[in-house]
């Protein structure tokens, strides 16, 4: 965890990017090992370097309140992609509009505390 630790982001501009991009790799990675199996190395370095952002930009939150609950729901997130995408007999269009549904509302939610400094020190984030 020394690594981690000498990593500061220390603007907003910094997490909104970092935030995109583990979000992007982590799901897009987990949703494209069904859709193309014979890249499977591949789409699990893209899950490894979503996770390795998100931990950074998990990290990166300095508020106390909003950091253990977008840490939960990352990490519920994760496990329902998970479940719904390997475990659920369902057709793949009906599970791509399930989980569609549940990362809009997240990331709505996540984006608005995260343009709205809530999730940063202000006196951080202006820098």
């Amino acid at each position: 965890m020394h690594l981690f630790n000498k990593i500061k982001i220390i603007n907003l501009k910094k997490l909104k990017i970092i935030s995109i991009l583990a979000y992007s790799f982590l799901f897009g990675s987990i949703r494209a090992v069904i859709m193309y199996p014979d890249m499977l190395y591949f789409w699990y370095v893209c899950a490894l370097a979503g996770g390795i952002l998100l931990v950074i930009k998990n990290r990166a939150i300095t508020n106390r309140k909003y950091k253990s609950k977008i840490i939960f729901f990352d990490i519920f997130l994760i496990i329902t992609s998970d479940i719904l995408y390997f475990n659920i007999n369902l057709p793949f269009f009906i599970k791509d509009v399930f989980f569609t549904i549940a990362i809009v509302i997240y990331f709505s939610i996540y984006f608005k505390l995260l343009f709205a400094h809530k999730l940063m020190n202000i006196e951080q984030s202006l820098v």
